[in-house]
């Protein structure tokens, strides 16, 4: 949704650009599942911001709101004063364009994480290293597996094994190979969600290694986000992860983004429902 009156044709995915009036006044009529809206020279600061806040409550079942704090001039009013109104009534807020649409198919997925501990399984190390720093550049946190975990995957990954996260399962891994290692992570009490890479140096196709972990991702409550390279030959492995709304991401950059995005909404939500009725 854009704050403008334009409204655009271009469709991502089933994401379409329509304008704020529209969609606040025939909400019902449009059956939305998700919203998000791009806000970006909102005169009135308050005033906008109240205005977004009592149009959407109630309305969709999520929402993630971008805003342009440059302001050109106009009084957009005290930036805080958005931030609190949208964690009022369980908005995420992303600071981005590109995280705005990356968001969209974080909060349609199936399933949100309890906290913000991640745990990465990667055939590729390189790729593990850049989703580790990304995560501690957003102050994410790295799961810490058990010493039972570890045992586990020590007994199923090939030597050398370093006893880490993230876990490289090395470039010869195959569906049995990802899936143990998954299944592991999933099963720590100290891991609240799955990152899940691959590059086309693994011995699978890309859309029957992500048929595998759909199946898996269908049995637990715990969010599994995957990161699919390899341009158009991994595109069919994206194709089954849309399908059944799992997140899927080109780097490990945006994959981390969306994970913490999700921690996001999953605990601004929480502290919604956990408000106290007025008095």
């Amino acid at each position: 949704v854009l704050q403008s009156g334009d409204a655009g044709a271009e469709d991502r995915g089933g994401q379409r650009f329509i304008s704020l009036s529209l969609c606040l006044d025939q909400a019902d009529a449009l059956h939305m599942s998700f919203l998000a809206v791009g806000l970006g020279l909102f005169p009135g600061g308050e005033r906008g911001a109240d205005l977004v806040t009592q149009g959407i409550e109630g309305v969709p079942d999520v929402a993630a709101l971008g805003i342009d704090e440059s302001g050109a001039g106009l009084d957009l009013g005290d930036d805080r004063v958005y931030d609190a109104a949208f964690k009022r009534v369980g908005i995420v807020r992303v600071k981005e364009t590109r995280d705005l649409f990356d968001t969209c198919g974080v909060l349609v997925s199936r399933d949100l994480p309890r906290g913000p501990r991640l745990a990465i399984v990667t055939n590729s190390g390189s790729v593990g290293i850049l989703a580790n720093d990304a995560l501690v550049e957003l102050q994410g946190q790295l799961a810490r597996l058990s010493a039972e975990s570890l045992r586990e995957l020590s007994m199923v990954l090939p030597s050398p094994y370093f006893e880490n996260n993230p876990i490289d399962i090395q470039g010869d891994a195959n569906i049995e190979r990802y899936a143990k290692a998954i299944d592991v992570c999933l099963n720590d009490t100290g891991v609240d969600g799955v990152l899940v890479a691959y590059t086309p140096r693994a011995e699978v196709e890309p859309d029957r290694l992500a048929q595998a972990i759909t199946e898996m991702a269908a049995k637990t409550r715990k969010p599994i986000i995957a990161i699919w390279m390899g341009g158009e030959y991994a595109y069919k492995g994206k194709k089954v992860f849309f399908e059944k709304r799992i997140p899927v991401y080109d780097t490990p950059e945006e994959a981390v983004r969306a994970y913490l995005y999700m921690y996001s909404y999953q605990r601004n939500t929480r502290f919604l429902n956990e408000a106290p009725a007025e008095l």
